[in-house]
């Protein structure tokens, strides 16, 4: 009986020594926890879950969305100039950069005000208040691709290939295209310094100087048709600025509207990097038969595409020349492409852009969307031009010092020479005035 009462004593005492040892370790955690809670302000119900939340998937995605609470929590309660914090405003950069950091110029995250304008250009036809130049991205800055006559731009001396460094003290180099139009727009009357840099003909000569633009209501249509007369016959031009969901309406309207006769076709794609598929098909489809094709769609997860011609062919036995520059890119490719390939249309002027990736939209909520690229588009022959740009077979160097004193376009004065010369087309379709289109 004693010896088991011992051994009930010794028992006993083990028993008190591990449970203090126990609850001394529960209360050093507890107040480290407790100090944790203090310093960083958790709520009751953050606080419960602090040590042991369980992670919501435990994908990179989820551990970088909790740094992101923490990140803002820390700068909302600790950081000294409070009225800098925009919790709307960072999100809303966070998200960008998030979709940049994927390093390809053609996807973006888009803020509610960027939709916006991106909603407006894909209607084809723009009625806006800017300066009235159309500009794309490039690595330097933002690249005006042209010049809209008698607008802003055009009274204050900008040119085609003018690169816009700065917006009102803002280096553009770090702007998205969406970011920089948003900037360059609005309101009527008001005026934008911007600051641009240019290399002048020669190539030796390089210009930077600031400019003062003043705002005003702008037009640009998507379609814009005339005839040009050269010697005895004449030729239809053709300009498309834009491939947006109203371009082939506008084309239809303007061929009916046309009251000169003409016996060859100039297609001016130059400056136009828009990436509006069903648009370049339907293009396209002017200008070839039926089933020809246009081009072939990889996707990543679906299966390969090959797109065709809807065989509309008003163009398709008149002698054309294409015009394309070093802006013309994705959809404006496709069509030039489609068109040199079938061998009979002359492209003119330098290397196109180089841009097969084809873009799609994905709405996020009432007002953001992402565009992103979705497919990757080959010629009919099936070879790619990515960063290489479609050949010309005649390159003419774009004068302008010429068109800025006297607006004379040297490529379309060339492509008249060309389509006049049957020793110089591609193609053996007659010419200026062995038949006559309406």
């Amino acid at each position: 009986m004693h010896y088991l009462s011992m051994i009930s004593a010794k028992s006993f005492f083990v028993f008190i020594a591990w449970f203090l040892f126990a609850l001394a370790l529960f209360f050093a955690n507890i107040q480290d926890i407790w100090s944790s809670f203090v310093a960083r302000r958790w709520t009751p119900a953050e606080f419960w879950q602090l040590p042991w939340m369980d992670s919501l998937s435990g994908s990179e995605f989820s551990s970088y969305a909790k740094k992101e609470t923490y990140l803002y929590e820390v700068l909302e309660q600790r950081y000294y100039d409070k009225e800098k914090i925009d919790g709307t405003k960072m999100q809303e950069n966070a998200l960008k950069w998030f979709v940049e950091a994927i390093w390809d110029p053609h996807t973006e995250y888009l803020t509610k005000e960027e939709n916006e304008v991106f909603d407006e250009s894909m209607e084809g036809t723009q009625h806006f208040e800017g300066i009235g130049a159309v500009v794309s991205k490039k690595k330097d800055g933002i690249m005006i691709s042209e010049v809209l006559k008698w607008s802003p731009a055009f009274t204050a001396w900008l040119q085609p290939l003018d690169i816009i460094v700065q917006i009102e003290g803002e280096s553009t180099q770090e702007l998205s295209l969406s970011e920089a139009v948003k900037k360059i727009r609005w309101p009527k009357g008001s005026v934008v310094h911007l600051g641009i840099f240019r290399q002048r003909a020669e190539w030796d000569e390089i210009e930077v100087f600031d400019i003062e633009v003043t705002r005003w209501t702008i037009d640009v249509p998507s379609v814009t048709m005339t005839t040009i007369p050269y010697s005895w016959w004449s030729a239809v031009h053709i300009e498309v600025s834009i491939f947006g969901e109203d371009t082939i309406t506008k084309l239809q309207q303007a061929l009916f509207q046309l009251t000169w006769s003409y016996t060859a076709v100039i297609l001016d794609l130059r400056g136009n990097d828009w990436w509006y598929l069903p648009t370049a098909v339907e293009l396209a489809s002017y200008f070839l038969t039926k089933n020809e094709v246009v081009t072939t769609a990889k996707y990543t997860i679906l299966p390969e595409e090959t797109l065709r011609s809807e065989g509309y062919a008003t163009f398709v036995w008149l002698p054309t020349v294409v015009l394309i520059d070093g802006m013309s890119a994705s959809a404006s490719e496709i069509v030039a492409g489609a068109l040199q390939q079938r061998g009979k249309v002359s492209v003119i002027w330098t290397k196109s852009f180089g841009k097969w990736s084809i873009q799609t939209i994905q709405p996020i909520d009432d007002w953001s969307m992402l565009k992103y690229t979705i497919w990757k588009w080959y010629l009919p022959d099936d070879t790619t031009i990515d960063e290489v740009g479609l050949t010309p077979d005649f390159e003419v160097e774009f004068d302008r010092e010429l068109f800025a004193s006297g607006w004379v376009d040297t490529q379309i004065q060339k492509a008249l020479e060309i389509l006049s010369d049957p020793t110089q087309r591609v193609g053996d379709e007659p010419c200026c005035g062995n038949g006559t289109a309406y």
